[in-house]
């Protein structure tokens, strides 16, 4: 069956009621070899093999599959690997399943509901209001729940995971899809979000003792000036030197073997093992305390939308053209599934919404040898 999820799923969710009305899964699905899965596993197998709690907030959940008059043949957002099962409610669970899974229409942060909330303007609000046994408008609203239960469970934090996965979306965009919110603001959200959850931690009684890694999903498709390979990692804690910037190379890799050394967990293969950890800790003690401020972005800004076709803009007759195109080239894509959009056509669409609508996104500084000019000037300041 399509989409068949390879961790199987139980014949009842935490509430108690069926996850399928299929009659072949009414005892559950049965899990299946994953032969793609790595023999190692994931940094949560490793995390739990060793004793240590793991909380997950959207990573490998599935998309489910629904069959006539709305019945369900797979459950949309449960758990599909069986490390991360089972899902739940209130603490209860490796997954929480009141966490949104990828999901374009739905809020990463709780600006948009807010702004919503002052002015009554449906543009800030996402299709998906709300979501989950608890109706949160956002994935940081759901996620923040889970940690203030945390926190009254124990107040010093000790309730709180040894690790904890939280995947924020929106970032990913919807291209130029009419209804949706624009790439700028939807970016803007994810931002926002982020910014939310450092605020949070930074501000309770488990900051002095974590470390929050944020890296992008798709590095191999973000070219800069520099090398397509290139993204963004930021490693925020009390214990990393203030203001540092590391220009050591680290790749996704690296960012897993120092979770690993931090957790006292072992290499999960080769890769990691050899891996060169990120080391701009302040070893002598948490020497930046200070928390953060997350601020949010301009509410027009994130009220922004993407235009429909043939709606009157004040441009040329040659960019309603491209505009009317790209929105097209944008309705034809998956965004349902996360990475099916093709990477080289979305990342046009979304450098010519921000930088103009003839502007054309610049050609990878490097590439496979013979295929881009070599570039002579190395330096990879972003000044």
């Amino acid at each position: 069956m399509n989409q068949y999820p390879v961790g199987g799923f139980p014949a009842k969710g935490p509430d108690g009621k069926p996850l399928s009305d299929h009659p072949d899964f009414r005892d559950g699905a049965k899990p299946i070899p994953d032969v793609a899965a790595a023999p190692g596993g994931h940094l949560w197998d490793l995390a739990l093999r060793a004793g240590l709690k793991v909380r997950n907030y959207g990573f490998f959940v599935g998309n489910g599959v629904k069959g006539a008059k709305g019945t369900t043949i797979i459950p949309d957002n449960y758990p599909n690997d069986r490390a991360l099962q089972p899902g739940g409610h209130d603490l209860e669970g490796v997954t929480n399943v009141d966490f949104r899974r990828f999901d374009m229409d739905y809020a990463d942060s709780e600006a948009t509901g807010r702004l919503y909330d002052q002015t009554k303007d449906e543009r800030f609000l996402f299709a998906r209001k709300a979501f989950g046994k608890f109706d949160a408008r956002s994935r940081f609203e759901a996620w923040n729940r889970d940690f203030k239960l945390m926190l009254e469970k124990d107040p010093s934090g000790g309730a709180v995971p040894d690790l904890m996965l939280v995947r924020f979306c929106t970032d990913h965009t919807a291209g130029l899809n009419p209804g949706h919110h624009s790439p700028r603001a939807m970016v803007a959200d994810n931002d926002y979000a982020v910014g939310q959850l450092v605020d949070a931690v930074s501000r309770s009684p488990i900051w002095e003792s974590t470390a929050i890694f944020i890296i992008e999903d798709d590095a191999q498709n973000g070219p800069d000036h520099v090398d397509a390979h290139r993204s963004t990692c930021f490693v925020i804690s009390p214990w990393i030197r203030k203001g540092s910037v590391d220009h050591a190379f680290h790749n996704t890799v690296s960012v897993l073997k120092t979770m690993e050394l931090l957790l006292g967990l072992p290499p999960m293969c080769q890769y990691d093992a050899v891996a060169a950890p990120i080391m701009d800790w302040d070893l002598k003690g948490p020497s930046n305390r200070e928390p953060y401020a997350a601020v949010m972005p301009d509410r027009e800004l994130l009220r922004d939308r993407n235009p429909l076709k043939g709606q009157p803009q004040p441009v040329s007759p040659e960019a309603r053209a491209t505009i009317d195109r790209m929105i097209e080239q944008s309705m034809a894509m998956d965004f349902v599934n996360a990475d099916k959009a093709p990477a080289e056509l979305l990342n046009q669409i979304m450098w010519a919404s921000v930088k103009g609508w003839d502007s054309q996104l610049p050609p990878t500084p490097r590439g496979p040898q013979g295929l881009t000019a070599r570039q002579e000037d190395d330096d990879d300041d972003d000044d």
